[in-house]
């Protein structure tokens, strides 16, 4: 992800190393509701839809926001998204949904493991280097809309894919600053 920049631009990469030749993915994220954490979902989702059926994964990442939130989702898998109310205090539940929603599909077994970032783990490197090649490339991966719940939050014709409540706070804040400088 690059905020440096004035045009913020974000990229998800994997490497799957145990063929003899390592392949990789990369793909630009539209920066629609961005973060490190959106991008390292997204890697996530697009590395485990590429898996056939019944099979074992184990994904390394230097994200534990995203073990921690995927172990958590997965001990409360029966009842994680069963309720709108929770899922909209939450960011990214479409991703999670769609990403649970193969899995168990598609009986996959995932494991994730946590490597240190920065640390001159050459995989890491090499994928953090890829999600910076792949910022500049064109036809970005939009976000992804599950149709699990019957209302999706809005704004400008962009699902709200962080906390609601967070969301609105800031906007109206926004708002009541707009009007107090324009006085």
């Amino acid at each position: 992800m690059n905020l440096d920049s004035s045009e913020i631009k974000a990229g998800c990469t994997w490497y799957e190393i145990t063929t003899v030749v390592p392949s990789t993915f990369q793909a630009a994220i539209a920066v629609d509701w961005i973060s490190s954490t959106k991008a390292k979902l997204m890697a996530m989702l697009t590395a485990v839809a590429t898996l056939p059926p019944e099979c074992s994964v184990h994904i390394y990442t230097d994200s534990k926001v995203i073990i921690d939130k995927f172990y958590t989702i997965q001990s409360l898998s029966s009842s994680y998204f069963d309720y709108a109310r929770p899922n909209l205090k939450d960011t990214y539940t479409s991703l999670w949904f769609i990403l649970f929603t193969y899995i168990r599909q598609h009986n996959l077994s995932v494991t994730l493991h946590k490597v240190k970032a920065h640390n001159n783990n050459y995989w890491n490197e090499q994928t953090d280097q890829l999600a910076k090649e792949a910022c500049d490339l064109s036809s970005p991966i939009t976000s992804l809309i599950s149709d699990r719940f019957s209302v999706i939050p809005m704004y400008n014709s962009t699902a709200i894919m962080i906390s609601l409540r967070p969301f609105l706070k800031h906007l109206t804040q926004a708002q009541d600053f707009y009007k107090f400088i324009t006085l």
